[in-house]
């Protein structure tokens, strides 16, 4: 697609969206550079604009993450435990939080990334290139995929040291 076609798509997903709370079923797969299998993970997906998320994973819950975009909660409900985290702090967590908070609010993408897109049998693909160092540091691309109604389906975060995490998403 165009600049202008990939733009004016953006423009008007981003204001059907109007900053709706959203919630997704996920399937995540992670390829970690050290790891010879991937780390499969399933369960629900909550995020509110600009930065509220939830991530429960399994059933009934076994790890609950939540953050307001700066503190990062990790709860452990089966154990009664919790941690915290900034995400300040962390760098790594920061970057990929940030890559997936963007890839669900899908508004203001060009001030921190370089977008490119292209119209799919069934949907759109959206290709995210950090433009900032800091942000390359943890990031090499975000892929995104919709649905032909704007619909997430997949989440694809690339990092510079090979790790790799698919979101596919119902």
């Amino acid at each position: 697609a165009s600049e202008t076609e990939t733009r004016a798509f953006l423009e008007k997903l981003a204001s059907s969206r109007s900053g709706e709370a959203r919630s997704v079923n996920f399937r995540e797969v992670r390829k970690l550079a050290l790891l010879k299998e991937p780390v499969v993970e399933t369960g629900i997906l909550r995020f509110k604009p600009p930065a509220f998320f939830r991530k429960e994973t399994g059933n009934p819950v076994e790890l609950l993450n939540v953050s307001d975009g700066k503190t990062l909660w990790v709860v452990f409900p089966q154990k009664n435990e919790a941690e915290k985290y900034p995400l300040q702090a962390n760098r790594a967590l920061r970057d990929s939080f940030f890559a997936l908070s963007t890839a669900f609010n899908l508004s203001d993408l060009e001030k921190q990334f370089s977008v490119s897109g292209e119209w799919l049998e069934d949907g759109f693909r959206l290709l995210l290139i950090p433009r900032k160092r800091a942000l390359k540091e943890g990031l090499s691309s975000v892929g995104v995929r919709l649905d032909s109604n704007g619909g997430l389906k997949e989440i694809e975060v690339n990092a510079p040291n090979g790790n790799r995490t698919v979101f596919y998403l119902s």
